[in-house]
């Protein structure tokens, strides 16, 4: 009985580390899309930049 309650107990601590460690994740993942939308400038020409592009073509 005592081995079970050691692997149940290993197992609980194991999975709380692996739910804190999700929850930490989805925070910052959820702080870091906050902060790009805040900071881009959403643009039709280069959206990975964020700001258009000149074109040197002359006529």
């Amino acid at each position: 009985m005592t081995m079970q309650n050691e692997a149940d107990n290993i197992a609980l601590s194991l999975a709380t580390y692996k739910a804190r460690v999700l929850n930490f994740l989805g925070n910052t993942n959820y702080l870091m899309g906050i902060i790009l939308s805040l900071g881009m400038n959403p643009s039709l020409e280069n959206p990975l930049i964020g700001f258009k592009t000149q074109n040197n073509t002359t006529k």
